[in-house]
């Protein structure tokens, strides 16, 4: 796993947390400590998933669209795009090196 992720203009640290467990939560992002907490879990794609749910609400707080109103706080469409954005990047492994 990664140790932190740069979001716009804030850099946050990225840590694997039993602590979430029991909590009905595989993963939570605080957008004040700028910290992204991971639950542990055997499956590496299920991990890499709630990852990228993490980054899209740290990405649309960076646009402003975090508010309670805010597409930002859609679960469904973060979960979409979470793994969409980890399909197309496995699917097109080139594409990373490409954008560098």
């Amino acid at each position: 796993m990664i140790k932190k992720v740069k979001i716009g203009i804030k850099d946050y640290s990225v840590e694997i947390d039993n602590a979430l467990s029991g909590r009905g939560s595989n993963g939570s992002i605080d957008l004040n400590s700028r910290s992204i907490k991971i639950l542990p879990n055997e499956i590496k794609d299920e991990m890499s998933i709630v990852l990228f749910h993490e980054l899209w609400h740290g990405v649309f707080s960076d646009a402003g669209r975090c508010g309670d109103d805010d597409y930002g706080m859609d679960e469904e469409l973060v979960d979409f795009l979470a793994l969409k954005t980890l399909q197309l990047f496995r699917d097109n492994p080139d594409l990373i090196e490409y954008l560098k």
